[in-house]
């Protein structure tokens, strides 16, 4: 049996280093600085500033 080996997409800020879930159910998500913002849902996925300012990761 296989374990379910899925990792999330998270979004981190390089200033603050906050993460923000990518699915944010379709509400505007900042960082503790606010350089950055994640507005996502089953359907999309929206990087309000720079984007140099943020990195995608997963865990």
């Amino acid at each position: 049996m296989k374990k379910n080996t899925k990792k999330e997409i998270y979004f981190r800020c390089i200033h603050c280093k906050d993460e923000i879930f990518w699915n944010t159910q379709k509400r505007m998500t900042y960082c503790k600085c606010g350089k950055i913002a994640i507005d996502g849902c089953e359907d999309y996925v929206r990087i309000i500033g720079d984007e140099k300012d943020c990195k995608e990761i997963k865990k």
